[in-house]
């Protein structure tokens, strides 16, 4: 089934505009005329602005958002990277990405993260995963005798699940060559006390710490700094009365994997439950991980799956970190992530252990 979407659909009422045996699609407007889809299985939702980068603005499941904590209590219109911030998941790239230097012409992670998609719909479906209903939506960046591709991005939702299946696919449409980069920007909620597990080693050679401006810190961000770069398992728990004022970002390298290539990150809670992200790393090669805990951000961007670091296409594409799609050429990239109970989270961190071994 499909439902494609207008955007004289949307109203500040919810309504239900698709429903199943287990699932939900309803639409509405936030207060500043955002619009969203609400996509609610038997154990939660999560709400995706389908003009507005497609982003997953909350994910909320077994009673509790799982995103990141920001003074941004809903979306708001707004140009500007971190003029509206407080998403769960965002689309970064896709020509670059990460945190632009002097020497590179973008905005911070891109086209992609506040795109205005002109076409929408919710789709439902079934896959060897199960019965599910996705949003999915297209948009074309086209820049006069320079940039053209299409952007495709898919969320699917499955039955009894906090499970998601996120993918995006890009084609370039121009006579040339595209360098292309891409990165998952998950934003799970941070919680003191909470454990990280994972399919990569606990030293400095595999999690390199992202430099900062000595200068301009303060003591307590030198010191953390100084730290965890030395012994990054120190990160980890992180408890509440350790800061990362403004943030502290690690370069995930050479991760572990099972047979189908996939590596596995599992952040356990206090209650046993976890959030968990695994990823083809065939596809994804690289993974951030993204700290920001203080008054303004509570977030545990425990790995972002990436083509590239984040410093910027300058600095990336001198690493040799850039891909490069040409005319017509397709990438595609997929991403599970959520959060699941601790039954689960036992078996997965029993796999990651047997992971690690080898």
């Amino acid at each position: 089934m499909k439902v494609k979407l207008q955007k004289h659909f949307f109203e500040t009422k919810e309504q239900t505009i698709l429903e199943t045996n287990s699932f939900t699609a309803s639409i509405f407007k936030y207060s500043s005329g955002i619009e969203a889809v609400k996509l609610q299985n038997e154990i939660g939702y999560i709400i995706v602005l389908p003009y507005n980068g497609q982003m997953i603005w909350e994910a909320f499941f077994y009673g509790n958002s799982i995103k990141m904590e920001t003074p941004f209590p809903e979306p708001v219109k707004s140009e500007l990277f971190g003029g509206t911030y407080g998403c769960y998941l965002m689309h970064c790239g896709m020509n670059a990405m990460g945190v632009p230097k002097e020497t590179d012409n973008h905005s911070p992670h891109g086209d992609t993260p506040y795109a205005n998609y002109k076409n929408a719909e919710i789709i439902t479906g079934s896959n060897s995963k199960g019965n599910y209903i996705a949003v999915t939506g297209e948009y074309e960046h086209n820049i006069a005798f320079d940039q053209h591709y299409i952007a495709q991005p898919l969320v699917k939702l499955y039955e009894n699940s906090g499970m998601l299946e996120v993918s995006m696919k890009t084609k370039n449409l121009s006579r040339k060559n595209m360098d292309l980069m891409y990165l998952c920007h998950i934003n799970n909620k941070f919680v003191p006390d909470g454990k990280i597990y994972q399919t990569l080693d606990w030293d400095a050679d595999h999690m390199a710490i992202q430099e900062i401006d000595q200068t301009t810190a303060d003591q307590n961000l030198l010191d953390l700094f100084n730290r965890i770069k030395k012994d990054p398992a120190s990160s980890n728990p992180i408890s509440e009365g350790d800061y990362y004022d403004p943030e502290i970002v690690f370069f995930l390298r050479n991760m572990k994997t099972d047979q189908q290539d996939n590596a596995h990150f599992l952040y356990v809670l206090p209650d046993q439950s976890a959030y968990y992200t695994y990823f083809d790393t065939k596809v994804l090669n690289h993974g951030v991980r993204w700290i920001a805990y203080h008054e303004d951000c509570h977030s545990m961007g425990f790995v972002l799956p990436a083509t590239a670091e984040s410093e910027g296409y300058t600095a990336e594409k001198s690493k040799g970190n850039l891909l490069s799609l040409g005319t017509n050429q397709e990438f595609e990239a997929t991403v599970f992530c959520g959060v699941i109970p601790h039954e689960e989270a036992d078996q997965i961190i029993k796999k990651i252990a047997k992971i690690n071994q080898k």
